[in-house]
């Protein structure tokens, strides 16, 4: 056995042994500070050492400190797995959800609220009632509470372009790229599959990535760009931190993805309809989107909107003039 593996059997056996002892949240929190991310064996053993003992380890204010600490949602996710410990439902339709207070009201407003407010007989209530949502939707709504962006696929952030090839020192490489006349060509080379244009109106220079640069990058569906735009809606309605940003983050990288696909005009219409005049997050974006791609504005579904919203053609007039620099 090499000595990486030998360390790692002695690990093993430490957190086997001394589990109890005050020294294992300790060495925990070392690990876990210490160790990248994508190192999973330690941290693995750690988690799984937690979940075997979780009805003692659970009641020790250490190890929560410890997960509150150093990744957030990993005490979530662990005390998501102990049934034992649940103490509030969210039901929604024929789903029930049986959850934690110490997760859900820690992370929305909404169900701290209502877990303070007395029911008749003067108890605490313990469960609340979401029949008039979508099934689907507050079921990611609970995955959101419990996982935040980790391990949560359906609405983690897409991953970059990253470019995997042989770099020449005359190019940039830097996708998605927007070609831009304050920068003609030759000043704009992005790699040796594309020639910039100073044209601001050309579609094929707005956030272009090379598939030859970043053969692995790939594209979200596009029917995740309403799910975004709901998941926006219902981070808003129960109050739930960081869903709207990390929707509104996932809504826009949909909308550079699939500004073509028929789908992006029934999800700017539900954007629009579903929040208020004030509140500008996924309203910019539908008009950033248009105002890139006026060609947009050939589409009766697109111009229905247009003709149904007067704040979004306002949006697009003013995006487009301060991209030309008529205002400020």
């Amino acid at each position: 056995m090499d000595s990486e593996g030998l360390l790692k059997e002695k690990s093993s056996r430490a957190c086997a042994n001394f589990w109890n002892d005050p020294a294992f949240a300790v060495a925990a929190h070392h690990a876990f500070l210490t160790i990248p991310y994508s190192d999973k064996y330690l941290r693995d053993i750690i988690l799984k050492t937690l979940a075997y003992h979780a009805n003692e380890m659970l009641k020790k204010p250490e190890i929560e400190a410890l997960f509150t600490e150093s990744n957030g949602m990993a005490y979530a996710l662990l005390k998501a797995k102990t049934s034992k410990y649940s103490d509030f439902t969210i039901t929604c339709g024929g789903e029930i959800y049986s959850v934690h207070k110490a997760v859900v009201c820690a992370r929305s407003g909404f169900f701290e609220r209502a877990e303070r407010f007395p029911q008749e007989d003067g108890s605490l209530k313990g469960n609340v009632d979401l029949s008039e949502d979508e099934p689907a939707i507050v079921k990611l709504l609970v995955q959101y509470l419990y996982e935040g962006l980790h391990g949560f696929p359906a609405l983690g952030t897409h991953s970059a372009p990253v470019f995997t090839g042989s770099r020449l020192s005359r190019y940039y490489y830097e996708f998605p790229h927007t070609c831009s006349s304050r920068y003609p060509p030759p000043e704009h080379k992005v790699c040796d599959h594309h020639s910039c244009r100073s044209d601001p109106y050309d579609d094929e220079c707005n956030d272009f990535v090379c598939k030859v640069c970043c053969p692995y990058w790939s594209l979200p569906p596009a029917e995740t760009m309403l799910l975004h735009a709901k998941m926006y809606e219902i981070g808003d309605k129960y109050d739930v931190t960081g869903l709207k940003d990390l929707s509104k983050h996932n809504f826009h990288l949909s909308c550079i993805s699939h500004w073509n696909d028929d789908t992006f005009a029934s999800s700017a219409h539900y954007a629009f309809s579903t929040t208020p005049d004030e509140d500008k997050g996924l309203r910019d974006i539908v008009s950033q989107t248009i105002a890139d791609h006026m060609v947009l504005l050939n589409k009766p579904a697109v111009e229905a909107i247009l003709n149904e919203f007067n704040g979004l053609a306002v949006g697009i007039l003013k995006t487009r003039a301060k991209d030309l620099g008529w205002i400020k």
